[in-house]
């Protein structure tokens, strides 16, 4: 089993931890090894790193899709309505879902966003677009509302007004098995200088977290014969 926790106080007296499940997933590279798509997938993902300015120097290193484990979270309200599978990143800050008006190759296997279902969604009216290290991209319009890590009222740590991103636009996410990504890395990297989620709970729940930390537990996997 793989778990994402969160270590949190109640009352500054009670300690109490979250805990979110972790799946594994088929890797994107057996995926498009079965479609023969992996040897143009890589030439082209290698070509985009080589392209790409660098402002620092250091050592390439190579990404060959091996796996990837992601997580359910709970977006607008009522909590658990809207529930998506996403990529629990630590190399980005933002959070972005594909949106109900997105009709891309990319986003239609996906869940999407309907703003109009959630009783607690605000508009923000920015627009934003990320681009990852693999040259695979999103964009879309911001919006604001209710996050969950997980997808029930009773079980999940419940942050209000996060600011995510709408994805109206996606490239390169067709084959990943996943609705969108959750970043969990620092706010000054940040696209739109938006909040991440476990930034706010700090910021907005009277730091209702204990510590600014989350740790991942990942068991041993035993091939059974």
């Amino acid at each position: 089993m793989r778990v994402l926790i969160i270590t949190v106080t109640l009352i500054c007296i009670v300690a109490a931890v979250y805990k979110t499940q972790l799946i594994k997933v088929e890797s994107r590279r057996k995926k498009l090894f079965k479609k023969g798509l992996w040897s143009k997938h890589l030439r082209k993902k290698n070509h985009f790193r080589a392209t790409r300015p660098r402002t620092k120097m250091g050592e390439r290193v190579y990404d060959y899709d091996d796996m990837e484990y992601v997580a359910n979270i709970s977006l607008g309200s009522p909590i658990g309505q809207q529930t998506f599978l996403v990529v629990l990143d630590t190399g980005s800050s933002n959070v972005w879902i594909p949106e109900v008006n997105c009709v891309t190759d990319d986003c239609l296997k996906k869940n999407r966003f309907n703003s109009s279902l959630s009783k607690t969604y605000q508009e923000d009216g920015r627009t934003w677009s990320i681009q990852y290290g693999d040259g695979s991209n999103a964009h879309g319009l911001l919006g604001k509302d209710y996050f969950a890590f997980g997808t029930t009222m009773k079980d999940s740590l419940v942050v209000p007004n996060i600011t995510f991103g709408m994805a109206r636009k996606l490239g390169g996410f067709k084959d990943d098995p996943v609705d969108g990504i959750v970043g969990l890395a620092f706010t000054s990297i940040a696209v739109n200088g938006v909040t991440p989620p476990l930034i706010a709970a700090i910021n907005q729940n009277q730091s209702i977290m204990k510590l600014p930390l989350f740790t991942v537990w990942l068991d041993r996997r035993v091939r059974k014969n």
